[in-house]
């Protein structure tokens, strides 16, 4: 950190520590706004649509909780960077913004701020950098790129961040774990019992009829079905022993394994990608979207899977063919799927996925990109980044670290 970027006050001048050239592409951008002496720049709760530089005066956030309790959370001057905190793909604000003074508020698009880094790479550089002190920022900013499908930028510009400046980019690994084993378990059985399902036909006066059925088709929980998890890292694992306390078998497929032992603790069967969908009555997905992964289950695979088993997709949207998925689920081959994740965040609204009627949506289990979002979850990612940030504070290195 420059000794120009650093105030008498502690606080770091975010925006005049981005290089001139940067600085005026943002400030071109950006809609300038007066707000006078005790007025808001904005509430808790409204819309997060935008960033906000504080380009003169002082303001004060604040927070109210749900027990009504108001607290300050924070006095902003000059050249801070307003709104990180919701910069993390949040729908609302998290804060309260007040002026002390008058203040001149320069307020940048979400949109707009991803244009701006699309264009010049560099700048989110110069931001982060910026910014490194608040090293809380610099994870809420990756997500914010995250939200826009981009992140293979992320790992681009942090790689970048490394090489240039030195700084070094550590992850949080595990915190969504135990969430994302509930999920898929939970999907899972849901499907395989049509627990959803009879909900629907209950409420359409069908209660006989469909409790009928249920009976007839003798359907299965969990215990001693085979399940195959395909992508056998920390996540995979965690998904794996949520099945295996249940009293599933379990069988994965992963070409990169670093953990044998932990397959070994839980009897898991390495076997190819081919045996895994075969035999397998419940196909978890927890891999990561690389060329290797991309369209990995697509029509042939789904063909390949047991009559009646059920997929859960909590890994990326690009891995499974969500044509191929609509056709096989029309058709009554699989038993059900669960889908966390689309080709694109938000999905269209003629993803193949939403045209399912009848009995095929009846097997299909649609959720937000939420499976390792809850908050355990979440106290748990903060925690461990939080850690960190202590640690380097300290002098120590951080744990974790990627790059």
């Amino acid at each position: 950190m420059r000794k120009a970027d650093a105030r008498a006050d502690g606080h770091l001048d975010v925006l005049g520590s981005i290089p001139p050239p940067y600085r005026q592409a943002v400030l071109e951008q950006c809609e300038r706004r007066y707000v006078a002496k005790g007025k808001t720049v904005w509430s808790q709760g409204e819309p997060a649509d935008c960033v906000a530089f504080l380009y003169s005066g002082k303001a004060m956030s604040s927070y109210q909780s749900r027990n009504g309790k108001t607290g300050t959370t924070g006095f902003w001057c000059a050249g801070d960077l307003l709104g990180a905190g919701d910069m993390g793909g949040s729908t609302a604000r998290h804060m309260t913004v007040r002026c002390l003074e008058p203040c001149v508020i320069y307020t940048l698009s979400f949109e707009r701020f991803n244009d701006l880094v699309r264009r010049f790479p560099e700048l989110a550089g110069a931001i982060i950098r910026a910014m490194s002190v608040r090293l809380r920022w610099v994870s809420q900013l990756a997500v914010t790129l995250e939200t826009q499908s981009a992140s293979e930028r992320i790992c681009g510009v942090l790689i970048a961040l490394s090489e240039r400046f030195g700084i070094p980019v550590a992850n949080a690994p595990g915190g969504s774990n135990s969430s994302v084993a509930e999920y898929a378990v939970s999907c899972a059985s849901i499907l395989l019992r049509r627990l959803a399902w009879a909900s629907v036909e209950l409420q359409a006066g069908r209660y006989e009829e469909f409790r009928k059925r249920m009976l007839a088709d003798n359907l299965a929980g969990i215990g001693g079905l085979l399940v195959g998890v395909v992508g056998f890292g920390v996540i995979g694992q965690a998904v794996a022993q949520a099945f295996h306390a249940l009293g599933a078998r379990l069988c994965y497929h992963d070409p990169a394994l670093r953990d044998p032992q932990a397959a070994a603790a839980l009897g898991a069967r390495s076997v190819t990608l081919e045996e895994l969908l075969q035999t397998s009555d419940v196909v978890t997905l927890h891999v990561p979207l690389l060329p290797a992964t991309t369209g990995l289950i697509g029509d042939k695979q789904l063909a390949a899977m047991k009559t009646g088993a059920v997929l859960v997709n909590a890994a990326r949207g690009g891995v499974v063919d969500e044509v191929a998925l609509a056709a096989h689920l029309r058709s009554g081959h699989l038993g059900g799927a669960a889908v966390d994740v689309y080709s694109t965040e938000p999905p269209a609204r003629d993803n193949p996925l939403f045209s399912l009627d009848g009995e095929a949506a009846r097997r299909l289990i649609l959720t937000p990109h939420i499976a390792g979002v809850t908050r355990q979850s979440f106290a748990n990612l903060f925690r461990a980044a939080w850690d960190n940030v202590e640690r380097v504070l300290r002098g120590e290195a951080p744990l974790n670290r990627v790059y």
